[in-house]
């Protein structure tokens, strides 16, 4: 199958072997009785500190009860690292040479469908939770939702209106409602540590030998420099002065302050699904929990620590994706799935039409989820973020702090962007080692999860063409931006001031 031109002008030729990036989605009858649709995506949720994705996880709970009425998607990637991209990619069911987000903050274009606008011309009723400030409606993504039903917080739970929305769907069988939830709030960097000492009462095994002043001391040094620390590391720690068991303190203390957060998190989320059971409405309802990326931590042949946007890290690309149907039938997926995937999957179980104009780039794996037909094999297609304007502005003019992003990001042309391809558990990468030389990389994560052995071989055919892919894809996304980058400016109303305040809501620039 061919992939939707993305827009006139580009070489139709450039797309024929990304075809497997594409999905034709037919009207049918909905697959689920769902009258209630959520998807739950929160921000920097890395799935290895979910037991859904690794049992010896034990402070979330309520996901791991999720889980076991749920499919859990063990290899689904996002588009990528960021999160204005990576929720345009879940918001829209395509890539940014579809949806035209390269970098944030970026308004979402008006002609780009979106999976809101879809149900609500299914006739769902939208409702729409934004609070993550890359992706809120303020920046357009919340097409096709009511003024009156989009909102900037996170707490859904609580909410009189979710309240209402509960109360109506139980109480009138022909009404139907879908729901948006993102923020950054909880899981973001500097990892705060919500209720860090609860957390560690609870669990007194994640202290260790961790003393009180271990915690306050290199807590509040990452949460001060944690910039500096995850795009300058090296000359960081040297300049701080740190030893190697100072370093391994630095990076436990920031662990647990993340796990805390991700405890919270869970409850956050156990509190929602218990509104809708509480309505009696559990029967009657699809609910997907996912994120935008996820985040590496310390490892020591990391590029960058503590990071997403940057590097196309296996912790950062694989996001968890838990979808439970209304009959809580729970089931493992363990092929390559995508964020572009999540849209016309929702779709498909709902009866959602989506005509092929749309534009919707992902697969529809509705039937494949209910075992009606073979799972199919689909290529994972991720690329970095175009260096965000005030992050270049600050490499160019902060060498000391910003040294080696600068070496790999010199500037925010869109042809220094990484990309990559997963197929199966191999990974295919087109990256800069520095400001002149972009070398392939392939790993195996099944083996090296921590990507430390390279295995390429120019002599290996599978290599060589995936080379190809490899350099297709990325002229394909440089052609679309290119194309668009003028219109993209024009539209982005949002002026200086208000644009540095939202990069330095989330710690994007200081």
């Amino acid at each position: 199958m061919q992939l939707p031109s993305p827009r006139p002008g580009v070489l139709a030729a450039l797309l024929l072997p990304l075809c497997s990036l594409a999905c034709a989605v037919e009207a049918r009858e909905p697959e689920t009785d769902a009258r209630l649709v959520v998807l739950y995506a929160p921000c920097s949720v890395n799935a290895d500190f979910l037991s859904p994705y690794d049992e010896s996880v034990a402070f979330t709970p309520h996901l791991d009860a999720f889980a076991d009425e749920s499919v859990v998607f063990r290899r689904h990637q996002t588009e990528s690292g960021q999160s204005g991209i990576a929720y345009a990619s879940l918001l829209t069911g395509s890539q940014c040479d579809w949806h035209g987000v390269y970098r944030h903050p970026a308004l979402l274009d008006d002609e780009v469908y979106t999976i809101t606008e879809a149900y609500a011309d299914a006739g769902f009723e939208p409702f729409f939770w934004g609070a993550h400030h890359m992706a809120w409606g303020r920046l357009n993504y919340a097409q096709g939702v009511p003024e009156e039903n989009v909102f900037t917080s996170y707490r859904v739970h609580g909410d009189p209106i979710f309240t209402r929305l509960l109360e109506r769907l139980r109480d009138d069988r022909d009404y139907r409602a879908f729901v948006v939830v993102h923020f950054s709030e909880i899981t973001h960097s500097p990892y705060r540590g919500h209720r860090l000492e609860d957390f560690l009462a609870r669990h007194p095994e994640k202290r260790g030998d961790l003393s009180d002043e271990d915690l306050e001391r290199y807590g509040e040094l990452y949460t001060k420099r944690h910039h500096n620390l995850s795009f300058n590391f090296p000359e960081t720690i040297e300049k701080l002065g740190l030893t190697d068991a100072q370093v391994e303190t630095l990076a436990r203390v920031a662990r647990l302050r993340y796990e805390s957060n991700i405890e919270l998190l869970d409850e956050l989320f156990g509190a929602m699904l218990s509104r809708v059971a509480d309505h009696e409405l559990m029967d009657e309802s699809l609910i997907a929990f996912t994120a935008d990326h996820g985040e590496v931590f310390y490892r020591d042949n990391a590029l960058y620590q503590w990071a997403h946007g940057y590097q196309l890290a296996p912790e950062v690309m694989h996001v968890p994706f838990l979808l439970r149907l209304p009959d809580g039938a729970a089931d493992v997926y363990e092929n390559v799935t995508r964020s572009m995937d999540v849209f016309p999957t929702l779709a498909g179980l709902s009866g959602v039409e989506l005509a092929p104009e749309r534009g919707v780039q992902g697969e529809d794996l509705s039937r494949a989820v209910l075992g009606e037909v073979e799972r199919p094999e689909l290529l994972g297609y991720s690329h970095t973020t175009v260096l965000v304007d005030r992050v270049a502005h600050q490499i160019q003019n902060d060498v000391e702090d910003w040294n080696l992003l600068r070496r790999t990001f010199p500037d925010d042309g869109v042809n220094r962007i990484w990309v990559a391809i997963r197929d199966g558990d191999t990974v295919y990468k087109l990256r800069a080692l520095d400001e002149e030389e972009f070398v392939v990389q392939v790993f195996d994560l099944a083996t090296d999860p921590e990507e430390r052995h390279d295995l390429f071989d120019d002599t290996n055919p599978r290599h060589a063409e995936m080379v190809e892919q490899l350099n297709r894809y990325k002229l394909r996304l440089a052609l679309e931006h290119a194309r668009r980058s003028e219109a993209v400016e024009a539209s982005m109303t949002l002026s200086e001031e208000e644009q540095l305040r939202l990069l330095q809501d989330l710690g994007y620039v200081r």
